[in-house]
């Protein structure tokens, strides 16, 4: 019995807590089937963190190291940060109980590619980024974007059904 009442509980706040991750919109970096490029004498950075149930409520800011340590974005589940950043070396780092950082060598109108996901802590996910090519990059941006519109279009449905049953949002 206490089994069954753990697991249910269990669900119920993770329902609830993966209904937090996700709303954060996401910038158009998709053109014609490809990652937008950086402008000018810039290099591009993605930051991503694909769609999980696994730490879907753990969230962190991204840093640049070689700028004061500014955030460039916030990373959720499903989430992308993009950066048009000067080149050279950088530290990208995140923290929420431990710190965590990845290498990253901006060149002109080159993209770099950082993976960010949700490791085991001690009382709260560890953030883990690692650099990934720039196929895998783009084919987990996309599946994000997709994933994306289609939570849009359900949730689209679900208002309209309720408008059509004049039940409250």
């Amino acid at each position: 019995m206490k089994m069954h009442i753990a697991a249910v509980l269990g669900l119920v706040i993770s329902v609830f807590l993966g209904g937090c991750a996700g709303n954060q919109p996401i910038p158009q970096v998709i053109k014609k089937g490809k990652l937008k490029r950086a402008s000018g004498k810039k290099g591009m950075l993605y930051v991503y963190r694909p769609s999980s149930f696994i730490g879907a409520a753990v969230y962190y800011d991204i840093h640049d190291g070689s700028q004061n340590n500014k955030v460039l974005g916030t990373i959720t589940s499903g989430s992308v940060v993009a950066s048009e950043l000067n080149p050279g070396y950088r530290e990208i780092w995140a923290e929420t109980e431990a710190r965590v950082g990845a290498p990253v060598s901006i060149n002109r109108g080159a993209t770099q590619c950082v993976k960010a996901g949700v490791g085991f802590g001690l009382f709260v996910g560890r953030p883990t980024l690692q650099k990934v090519d720039l196929q895998t990059c783009q084919y987990d941006i996309k599946k994000i974007i997709d994933e994306r519109k289609k939570q849009q279009k359900q949730r689209e449905k679900e208002k309209n059904r309720k408008d059509r049953m004049g039940l409250p949002r």
